[in-house]
């Protein structure tokens, strides 16, 4: 065997019946159930027949989902807990790893721990959630996990190897030592951030449907690739989309239409006359798309839709950042911090799940 043996109801653990005292409805429960029912292969398949036992793949996906859950993103603290927490030792069967051995895991299996998020929008929409009437997309910019004092200018990176001149060609004009993949990144309100983008798009009853982290300083690049994104999640495409004006561009427009989805996403001028900060354009736009985004988006009915905006995908990344700790990432490198953001978007829908299941 190539795993150490694993059993979640094994006698030995205290007391004899976890139920009694957490209650047949908690949360880690509802995790360990919903795990059993995915297909861990993917993590399988990076073990090999050599060498020690590792710990069972569903133990570990258990017990870093339901962490990401109550924003326990450290590997040292979720070990302390695994050992002191009733619910982790149940999702652990009582095995304790380290956090060596924790973070390992979380940082090998980058493609397993993304293709989770996608068997868990499949569950929920099996369960009828997810559903695609109109579907949200935001951005949000999160701090790395690097220090702006720790920096290197132009002139130093033309000093160093391929990797910097890479790095320089996509325009790059300062780096983090302790994290060359991140980014100074535009603030809402002003201000920048040292950190990475996080694009999310939301269904109309607040599942997410999509995510990614990326590098880009803007979001206009984004609207395409998370739409299709969300198509092959839901293996069906939205009938409605939505985003700022961060996101407005022709080209994108022109994308939605070509797809069969109805736009809503005003360019800046349009959000001062819907803000009531500037007054009506004479011009129509720059193409027709453009003025039947804005015909659209002038009327009751549109201003109404647009405004559903607001209340799908903000409140959740309100959520990630107040509630799981998506302000900061703990991990380095665009690959790490994009399973960090699997995780927690994961974690997220799972207890979306929970709280709609009929057992809770």
């Amino acid at each position: 065997m190539r795993f150490l043996p694993y059993n979640p109801d094994q006698a030995y653990l205290l007391p004899p019946s976890v139920k009694d005292v957490l209650g047949e409805d908690h949360l880690c429960f509802f995790v360990h159930e919903v795990v059993e029912q995915l297909d861990l292969s993917g993590f399988e398949q990076d073990y090999v027949e050599e060498g020690p036992p590792a710990y069972a793949p569903a133990l570990m996906v258990k017990v870093w989902l339901y962490a990401y859950a109550l924003q326990v993103t450290s590997s040292r603290r979720l070990e302390q807990r695994i050992r002191e927490d009733l619910a982790f030792r149940y999702l652990a069967g009582g095995a304790t790893p380290d956090h060596w051995t924790l973070n390992a895991f979380r940082t090998r299996h980058r493609r397993a721990i993304n293709d989770l998020f996608l068997q868990v929008v499949e569950v929920a929409r099996g369960l009828g959630m997810g559903r695609l009437g109109h579907v949200a997309i935001d951005s949000t910019r999160v701090r790395a996990n690097a220090s702006r004092r720790r920096m290197e200018t132009e002139q130093e990176l033309r000093q160093r190897l391929a990797r910097t001149r890479r790095e320089i060609r996509l325009g790059a004009r300062q780096l983090s030592r302790t994290d060359p993949d991140s980014r100074f990144l535009h603030e809402t309100g002003g201000g920048f951030t040292l950190g990475y983008t996080v694009d999310l798009a939301v269904s109309d009853d607040h599942l997410i449907v999509a995510e990614r982290a990326t590098q880009a300083v803007s979001d206009s690049a984004s609207l395409v690739p998370m739409v299709e994104q969300v198509g092959q999640a839901c293996r069906e495409r939205p009938a409605e989309v939505s985003a700022d004006s961060g996101f407005f561009s022709v080209r994108n427009l022109k994308a939605l239409e070509q797809r069969g989805i109805e736009g809503y996403l005003p360019d800046a001028h349009l959000t001062g006359e819907l803000k009531q900060r500037r007054g009506p354009l004479k011009m129509r736009g720059d193409s027709p798309e453009h003025w039947r985004m804005r015909a659209r988006l002038r009327s009751p009915a549109g201003q109404a839709r647009y405004r559903r905006r607001q209340a799908l995908v903000e409140p959740v990344i309100g959520v990630l950042k107040e509630q799981r700790g998506m302000r900061r990432f703990r991990l380095r490198g665009l690959g790490k911090v994009g399973v960090e953001v699997a995780l927690m978007c994961t974690a997220f829908n799972l207890t979306r799940l929970w709280r709609f299941s009929p057992r809770a």
